[in-house]
């Protein structure tokens, strides 16, 4: 199965992969998906880049996202 995603989503998948179980955080999302700095700290374009990718690739067989939450750290995908 193929997905459409953008490119801002496309490195956010390919970042948090090639670092796998490890915390990637907003900032640094941000940064390598984006191309910007968060502007403030309840800056939500992250986390809606999240939420779209989210969505577009569901969930694992026993019902759990692929992108875990690490809240006030990160984004993770487990291994």
């Amino acid at each position: 199965t193929s997905i459409s995603v953008s490119t801002g989503e496309f490195k956010a998948i390919y970042h948090l992969v090639k670092n796998k179980n490890t915390v990637i955080s907003k900032e640094k999302l941000c940064r390598c998906a984006l191309g910007k700095e968060l502007e403030y700290n309840d800056d939500r374009s992250v986390d809606a880049l999240i939420s779209r990718i989210r969505k577009k690739i569901g969930e694992r067989e026993d019902g759990t996202c692929f992108i875990q939450t690490i809240r006030s750290r990160g984004y993770i995908i487990f291994g």
